[in-house]
């Protein structure tokens, strides 16, 4: 059994507070959740969530903040250069999302000047249908057996996928994972989304589901790499296209179709660097292997108690959204 554990370096800080250094600036807001004092969020032992507690629930609301601020470093570690300008706020909801056949939707709301998504917006499942692991240590993966996927591309080896199954009879087998989810719906609020210019720009217009892939053509310029290659997404989608390729990218977090119940999955490098191509950033404003562990020295702060913050994401092993 190979586990395979990334630790992540946090400080604590005051409550709703966010410090980062130049770069990737992510915020977030919870007072969407609901009616409850404090934008609470609750559990029972099925896993379902609820905005109130009628009795006999969990109250998982400080996890939830913390597997937020879990997800945060893995995109603020990539993105840290000081040249970099973007600042994305991410308003989180409650709700039963049973006629989309989702854990999570996002939505982009809005853009900077430099065509860049600011403001968007993720809504969690309430119905029966989503059971939820919330991860009380989201900065080690003991909890899963990930083995990373790497593999010859652009004429040198690329990371395409971060993905594990959850160890047997552990509290996260066969449930689905919220650091897993928040992550997918970030990589979609980020940019990976037909509600981008700059996405559709790069892969096409946005078509009926049915359509033959699109392609993203990952330079060597930006890669370092000796060649092009390409990254293929799906039609009408912000989905990596898991199926094409021999399955080739299949373990990436926003693949389609991709992680399920009991599967963690983190971002990968070929993730990031399709996030780096959507929104012009060239070779040294990006950085890999930030799913391992995020750079203390880089001056990354996170607030392992409430934030403020905004998020959107969909799971994609019943539909994708």
């Amino acid at each position: 059994m190979h586990i395979m554990r990334f630790t992540f370096v946090v400080l604590l800080l005051s409550l709703n507070t966010t410090i980062v250094k130049a770069g990737l600036v992510l915020s977030a807001d919870y007072s969407m959740f609901g009616s409850s004092p404090g934008n609470n969020v609750y559990q029972n032992s099925a896993g379902q969530i609820f905005t109130s507690n009628s009795g006999g629930l969990t109250d998982v609301t400080s996890l939830f903040h913390t597997n937020v601020n879990a997800a945060y470093g893995y995109f603020q570690t990539a993105f840290p250069a000081a040249s970099i300008s973007w600042n994305h706020s991410v308003t989180y909801k409650l709700a039963d999302l049973t006629p989309f056949m989702a854990d999570g939707i996002s939505t982009i709301k809005s853009f900077d000047p430099n065509g860049r998504s600011n403001d968007s917006e993720i809504s969690i499942d309430t119905s029966a249908n989503s059971h939820f692991y919330f991860d009380p240590t989201p900065f080690n993966n003991s909890e899963w057996n990930i083995i990373p996927k790497n593999t010859a591309l652009g004429g040198g080896v690329v990371n395409v996928g971060l993905l594990g199954k959850a160890l047997t009879g552990g509290p996260a087998e066969n449930r689905t994972d919220i650091l897993t989810l928040l992550i997918h719906e970030i990589g979609h609020s980020l940019g990976l989304s037909d509600g981008s210019a700059r996405f559709q720009a790069i892969v096409g217009p946005d078509t009926v589901i049915t359509d033959p892939d699109r392609q993203m053509v990952l330079s060597s310029g930006l890669t370092g790499l000796a060649s092009d290659f390409n990254l293929p997404f799906r039609a009408a989608s912000g989905h990596i296209a898991a199926l094409a390729s021999g399955g080739l990218f299949a373990d990436a977090v926003t693949s389609e179709p991709g992680f399920g119940e009991g599967d963690r999955a983190l971002f990968s490098d070929v993730e990031i660097y399709a996030l780096a191509n959507v929104n012009g950033f060239a070779a040294g404003q990006f950085q890999l292997n930030s799913v391992a562990v995020p750079d203390p020295s880089a001056g990354l702060l996170l607030a392992t108690a409430g934030v403020l913050v905004i998020v959107r994401r969909s799971r994609r092993s019943r539909a994708g959204v």
